[in-house]
């Protein structure tokens, strides 16, 4: 987290020696505070922090370096690689120049810009659209207008060239020299300010001094007052030149307009400096010598913790302590999700136990995508929330009974979707509540937004939002995002997807990476890879060509995440069926019991280019499938970080469900708890990814219905007993209460011993009365001693468990 100056909300300021006048009338045309990560990528987005959403592109020919305030752009080059072979579209395969143009096409082999946006390089992959910039009022011409921003010089040297501070052209770029450009000259003495519409080329005296001296941060403005043709320059504050006046005039609109900040329209000229808050507003901000702003940013610790993490219980079983001698139980619940409690055992297989029933709750119509979370309000309600309409914007649903949902009158941003909670565009949302945020912040969301990065929006209540403007990861959002705060280990968890693995037959295969930080407020920590980094990793783990992976989309889209954070979630050579991934994983800490985080991947079967002849016939149009099914399995995990994967049964199939022919399930991120219920959610479609089919397919949420705490068994066959022996553990309590099912002619029974194994009189497995049935909170007895075991809390003991025909799913030592 950045520490500011205090944001300046008033712009009026009083000095002891000057009176100074701010003009109140100003309107911000685009802010740029360039607090994304040092190390940024090429192609990644610059912000801008103003409502005119001028945001530009980072490229080869620019940087970020430590600012006046979080960060700042420096046109210094990114560190060279070699190029891998690719295509037009994304920028590896340079086009020739044209018959009627004398600069080639914009690639990664020419893309040598500091930050820019374009309205041109149409043969490039734009997942985003850049303001055209000659119709915006960064087109400076004959208004009132600002531009203000704080340069950090590099030491001066004699015979430097003139660097350039912003271009603004018409386009094509380079072709012609229609532009609005401000230069900084080499003697640094003036600024040059070019305006082709008026044919001025204006020198505006600075003091060379002070921007000769390398390491001090300066505080630059100019100001246009249109009606008297009145050009000013403050250096600090304070007044630098009033220059004749003159009649300056916008650009003429152009289909390829562009604006270069510091490099002009051929990526020459580097400004020799960084520069922070840059901020150009419509009309005068100041009309008289003034005191230094501090930052401009509104509020730089959006979406911070607004009291400290606690860790009350940590993890009995991550890395570091799984080896713990005796485990501290205490009265935790412990799901039998794996056998990290019971290392050892005589015939039990843990097995996964998928709901018991399934049921449509409303049909789908209209846009409504698959990216759902569930979620339980303040008020008990059950909340889904999904991307829905033509530009996939946050819709919410509303229940009382998990059954009959509601469409909230919420807005009128889209006609048809009233629901619709902002105008954003948030196509892989997560949304949760953060037990450690202010109640003004207190529900989240993490998405990818307009194809820009993944950023973080928060909210009073989880209908209206306000989207950090910075994002928090600035990659490309493949698929929805999976977050959650983590209590155990007091940090906030992300699983993102990555498209950089590669499948055997090189086609994409889907892998998620995880992020972890202490605070949500952006952007999060990054480092960046570099590209002997990433052809080390190559070698041992299947990779895409193009490599560092941010080549992915071109020079005008971010590219997605790479190696910069650990892959988690991924196929598994040699287990999963060829050209198998996961989709989503829909990773949650299952909030009812400590020590247990649960998953429920996508997993998807590709037909196209996959596996032999008679599996890819499948992908044929005229079979009406498509690219390939998808279900959902389940994974289960002691810290987030470490899996395992229980493919079969399966937890939620494809088939006959609802009246409808399913073969894509996608289950909602989250859960909700009622009685002694889990409810999931998850939307099912009759089409096949990326299908064929044509239409019409019905598509549905349903709820998926399961016993509580019930998601993997320690399961005895029916034929012989089954044995488990616990490690060494101490509880507090004073009974032993199982979630288990017996049936009615299974058993299960309990010996306790020493922690060194030595028998524990009374409590005997022979001595064990039997547990015999379907119970979520049955007690353990013994024919003598019975159930009160409070003698033998805190001291070392382990259980010996006997079953057959037997699930157990969780035990608890209890009050």
């Amino acid at each position: 987290m950045k520490t500011r100056f205090a944001t300046r909300t008033v712009f009026v300021f009083f000095s002891v020696s000057i009176l100074v006048s701010i003009a109140r009338t100003a309107e911000t045309v685009a802010f740029w505070a360039f607090d994304e990560p040092v190390g940024m990528y090429p192609s990644s987005v610059l912000s801008d922090q103003s409502p005119g959403d001028h945001s530009l592109v980072l490229g080869p020919g620019g940087g970020l370096v430590p600012g006046r305030f979080g960060n700042a752009l420096s046109a210094e080059e990114q560190p060279p690689i070699d190029l891998p072979p690719g295509s037009v579209r994304f920028g590896l395969e340079q086009l020739p120049t044209p018959p009627d143009r004398t600069v080639a096409p914009m690639s990664w082999m020419n893309a040598r810009f500091a930050a820019l946006a374009t309205s041109g390089e149409k043969h490039l992959r734009q997942e985003f659209a850049f303001v055209n910039v000659t119709q915006s009022d960064l087109n400076l011409g004959a208004f009132d207008w600002t531009v203000e921003f704080w340069f950090n010089p590099k030491l001066w040297h004699s015979g430097d060239p003139h660097g350039v501070v912003f271009e603004v052209g018409e386009g094509p770029r380079a072709e012609n020299g229609r532009i609005t450009a401000l230069g900084l000259s080499g003697d640094r003495r003036e600024f040059i300010l070019v305006n082709w519409p008026s044919r001025s080329k204006i020198a505006i005296p600075t003091d060379a001094e002070v921007l000769k001296e390398a390491g001090n941060w300066a505080h630059l403005t100019f100001t246009y007052e249109a009606d008297r043709g009145r050009l000013r320059h403050f250096l600090d504050g304070r007044l630098q030149a009033d220059v004749e006046p003159v009649d300056l005039k916008a650009l003429d609109e152009g289909e390829e307009a562009y604006f270069s900040l510091l490099r002009d329209r051929e990526w020459a000229f580097p400004l020799p400096g960084a520069i922070d808050e840059f901020r150009i507003s419509r009309g005068l901000v100041y009309t008289g010598e003034f005191d230094l702003p501090g930052s401009l940013v509104e509020d730089p610790d959006r979406g911070g913790s607004a009291k400290p993490a606690e860790v009350k219980h940590p993890l009995l079983f991550a890395a570091d302590s799984a080896n713990a001698v005796p485990v501290n139980l205490g009265g935790r619940k412990h799901l039998l999700i794996d056998d990290v409690l019971f290392p050892v055992n005589q015939g039990v297989t843990f097995r996964p136990v998928p709901p018991e029933r399934v049921e449509l709750v409303f049909e789908v119509e209209g846009s409504f995508r698959k990216h759902l979370t569930v979620i339980e309000d303040e008020e008990g309600r059950i909340r889904i929330y999904n991307p829905i309409g033509r530009s996939d914007r946050l819709g919410v649903r509303i229940s009382d009974d998990g059954v009959n949902f509601e469409i909230p009158e919420l807005s009128e941003i889209e006609e048809g979707y009233p629901n619709i909670t902002l105008a954003d565009s948030t196509g892989t949302p997560s949304v949760f509540i953060d037990p450690l945020a202010s109640p003004t912040e207190r529900w989240k969301m993490v998405s990818g937004s307009g194809e820009r990065g993944i950023f973080l929006f928060t909210s009073p209540n989880g209908f209206d939002w306000t989207r950090c403007p910075t994002a928090v990861l600035s990659s490309w959002s493949g698929s929805q995002t999976n977050m959650f705060y983590d209590d155990q280990r007091g940090v906030y968890v992300g699983y993102h997807r990555t498209d950089l693995g590669d499948t055997p037959t090189s086609k994409t295969e889907r892998r998620f990476v995880m992020t972890e930080v202490d605070q949500l407020s952006p952007p999060w920590p990054f480092e960046a890879v570099s590209q002997a980094e990433y052809n080390r990793a190559a070698q041992t783990s299947r990779l895409d060509g193009n490599r560092p992976w941010y080549l992915d989309n071109g020079p005008l889209t971010p590219g997605g995440i790479g190696i910069e954070y650990p892959t988690v979630f991924s196929a598994i050579d040699g287990f999963d069926p060829e050209s198998t991934d996961i989709y989503v994983p829909k990773a949650v800490k299952y909030p009812w019991a400590s020590d247990a985080y649960l998953a429920f991947p996508c997993i998807y079967y590709h037909y196209i280019e996959a596996g032999p002849p008679a599996r890819q016939a499948l992908a044929e149009e005229s079979r009406k499938r498509g690219s390939g099914p998808i279900e959902i399995q389940l994974m289960a995990s002691r810290d987030g970080i470490n899996w395992v994967r229980y493919p079969r049964p399966i937890w939620h199939n494809i088939g006959r469900m609802g009246g409808m022919d399913i073969h894509q399930t996608y289950i909602a991120h989250g859960m909700i708890r009622r009685g002694d219920e889990i409810w999931q959610y998850s939307f099912n479609t009759e089409e096949y990814h990326s299908s064929f089919r044509g239409g019409p397919d019905r598509k549905g949420v349903f709820r998926l219905v399961s016993q509580v705490d019930r998601f993997v068994a320690a399961e005895a066959p029916y034929d012989v007993d089954a044995v488990l022996h616990s490690r060494p553990l101490v509880f507090t309590g004073k009974r032993l209460s199982l979630n288990v099912d017996t049936g009615a002619s299974g058993y299960l029974q309990i010996g306790l011993t020493q922690g060194n194994g030595r028998p524990l009189p009374g409590f005997g497995l022979e001595e064990c009365v039997y547990v015999n049935g379907n119970q979520q909170d049955a007690t353990v007895e013994w024919l003598e001693s019975g159930s009160d075991l409070s003698a033998l809390a805190g001291q070392p003991i382990r259980l010996v468990i006997r079953m057959r025909g037997t699930r157990l799913y969780a035990l608890q030592f209890v009050e």
